[in-house]
């Protein structure tokens, strides 16, 4: 956005890709705060001229946490990207814990700040094949974003599952098919036959529905609350509490086990010993409003569960 002074050139960097450089002179500029003020400011005056609601200013901004937490104090919100740059199939509950409450505490007006929580873009791969085996983990980022303070952020197609296409390296060469003899467009996974919308529309459990279900949850008058608490129900079972008021509560708990396994997450994370289902993960076996004994959670491998009051 802002040229050097000196039209100095950028370094090289040290990544051993040719041509990238290293933006010590055109990125992380103070000058890019200024400009998101006056942006923020054409939104609040035609918010005021038109007598609508508050408009988000969405700042897609690959800066270290303290320079991103500076757009806050301009109007502008953000990206998170944790769950696409940090966070991976290797990651653990800890991991989890320590990344979200890190971006939380920096938040310069704490609670008072909204996130867009990123699970997914255009230049990352399905969080269904970023995370798990074979998509068994395709609901986990989203249903754990989904109960954050703010927004999350959904690649589309990633709301119903959808993995990652094989590609061979020729068909990146010319993906729009513009050379001669050359086939238009990159292809379609062959499973769309059987993965798609159409279909989990009809059934009673997808990711379609946990999408919805979600969705839905999120308008609740306890998540419009940014309180949060993130916590450890168990090693590898990360958990997500938003209260509002006795009796109100809604957690979001992640097996992070490919095995099954029995937390007692009232004892952990200090919450009512019955709770009804809200959401759970596709293949998890979890009956949505079944109500669970959370002395004695029964959380099978790879499984991600919403409960409420």
């Amino acid at each position: 956005m802002f040229e050097d002074e000196k039209l100095r050139d950028e370094p090289r960097s040290n990544i051993t890709y040719p041509n990238l450089l290293d933006y010590v002179y055109t990125r992380n500029l103070d000058e890019t705060y200024d400009v998101v003020h006056s942006w923020r400011k054409i939104m609040d005056n035609f918010v005021e001229k038109h007598h609508t609601n508050e408009k988000p200013l969405l700042i897609e901004a690959h800066f270290p946490l303290q320079k991103s937490m500076e757009y806050f104090n301009v109007g502008g919100e953000p990206f998170n990207f944790d769950f696409v740059h940090m966070l991976n199939e290797t990651s653990i509950a800890v991991h989890f814990k320590q990344s979200i409450e890190n971006w939380l505490k920096a938040l310069p007006n704490g609670e008072g700040s909204s996130t867009p929580w990123v699970i997914g873009n255009h230049k990352f791969r399905r969080v269904a094949s970023r995370f798990g085996k074979d998509g068994n983990r395709a609901d986990q980022i989203t249903m754990l974003a989904m109960v954050l303070p703010g927004m999350a952020v959904v690649y589309n197609g990633d709301e119903i599952g959808m993995v990652d296409t094989p590609l061979t390296y020729e068909r990146t060469l010319d993906p729009q098919g513009c050379n001669a003899g050359r086939e238009a467009w990159l292809p379609v996974n062959g499973n769309y036959r059987n993965l798609n919308l159409a279909s989990q529309k009809l059934v009673d459990t997808s990711h379609y529905k946990v999408f919805k279900a979600l969705s839905s949850l999120k308008k609740s008058p306890v998540l419009q609350k940014r309180s949060v608490q993130v916590s450890l129900a168990s090693d590898n079972v990360p958990a997500v509490i938003r209260r509002l008021e006795d009796p109100e509560i809604i957690i979001s708990l992640i097996n992070f086990n490919e095995a099954t396994i029995n937390v007692n997450a009232r004892s952990n994370i200090k919450i009512p010993e019955i709770l009804k289902v809200h959401t759970a993960s596709v293949n998890s076996g979890i009956v949505i409003g079944s109500l669970i004994n959370t002395t004695s959670l029964v959380m099978p491998g790879a499984a991600s569960v919403v409960l409420t009051q």
